[in-house]
C-alpha cells in the first residue's frame, strides 16, 4: 500500500468517526467543515487519476 492509499485510508477513518460523533453537519466546526472540504477536494482528484489510469 502506497502512502496516498494510507493517507486516504486514515482520513476516510477519521472523517467516519467525525460523523459519528456529530451525528449533525450543524454541529460541525468551522475547522471540521474545512477538513472536510480539503479531504473531498484530495478524493476527488484521486478518483480522476484513477479514472484515468484503467
Amino acid at each position: 500500500m502506497n502512502d496516498k492509499e494510507k493517507k486516504y485510508l486514515e482520513e476516510s477513518r477519521n472523517d467516519f468517526i467525525d460523523r459519528m460523533k456529530s451525528q449533525s453537519p450543524k454541529k460541525l466546526t468551522k475547522e471540521e467543515k474545512q477538513r472536510a472540504y480539503e479531504f473531498n477536494k484530495e478524493l476527488e482528484a484521486y478518483r480522476k487519476k484513477l479514472n484515468n489510469e484503467k
